[in-house]
């Protein structure tokens, strides 16, 4: 009566509820969606210039611990510094001297790249120096010098198995050389081998070293500056107690 049926609604001709929506001056809708990606690209946006910023200030740090440190010593100091010791600095620094092939060697030449700070490095120039010592000029020895590429491969020799002095092997392999347990030098025996030269004072440095062959070659023994006129220059590190195990000719 009265009622007209375009405005009668039944509940189930209710239109759903809409999200509340929020108009500015400018006329820009916004949603509560919209709200929450401004809000998650906001986050992104900062945590990545605070990121930016961390990691330009560590580096910053790391250059400036570096820079107040100063430069990393190169292989070639730290070897200096541990063979001057050994071996006369002038002698070391001076091409033409063995001291001087065999420090050249052990840096730049040696296939085996022994570190400064490895047990054996010392012993591995010692060994190189015994050789550049006994094979002055283009003389090379009879048997497993730096070149000999037949060394250790005649069945029956006394060198069958072994390396030829200077290769990448260690040093215990090098023909004529026994070492103990340890890697350490505790005998050398290359008698009648075509050395010539001189022996190196720096065979002290060997300090396991019992036996020292070189009988029948054109070797003499170097005299350090604490020595007097004694031809004695393999101390009694290597001298035997009751004999001596130096077993050489001088020609």
């Amino acid at each position: 009566s009265g009622i007209s049926p375009h405005n009668f609604c039944t509940e189930s001709d209710t239109p759903p509820p809409r999200h509340k929506t929020l108009t500015n001056s400018s006329s820009q809708t916004f949603t509560p969606q919209s709200n929450m990606n401004t809000f998650t690209t906001i986050l992104s946006t900062l945590f990545f210039v605070l990121f930016q910023q961390a990691t330009a200030f560590a580096h910053e740090s790391v250059s400036s611990s570096s820079s107040d440190e100063g430069p990393a010593p190169t292989r070639r100091e730290l070897f200096t510094e541990i063979l001057s010791p050994i071996s006369p600095l002038d002698k070391l620094l001076d091409p033409m001297t063995p001291q001087g092939k065999a420090f050249n060697w052990i840096i730049d030449e040696d296939e085996r790249v022994v570190g400064p700070n490895d047990p054996v490095a010392v012993q591995r120039y010692s060994m190189a120096l015994l050789y550049f010592g006994t094979s002055a000029g283009r003389h090379t020895w009879t048997q497993c010098g730096a070149t000999d590429e037949n060394c250790g491969l005649l069945l029956s020799d006394r060198f069958e198995g072994q390396s030829n002095y200077l290769s990448a092997d260690s040093e215990c392999d090098w023909a004529g050389s026994t070492c103990d347990e340890e890697g350490f030098i505790v005998k050398i025996e290359l008698g009648s081998n075509g050395l010539k030269g001189t022996i190196p004072t720096e065979v002290r440095s060997l300090p396991f070293l019992t036996e020292l062959d070189l009988a029948g070659n054109r070797v003499s023994e170097e005299l350090s500056k604490e020595q007097d006129s004694t031809t004695q220059v393999v101390s009694d590190m290597i001298i035997g107690r009751a004999r001596s195990l130096l077993r050489h000719r001088v020609f």
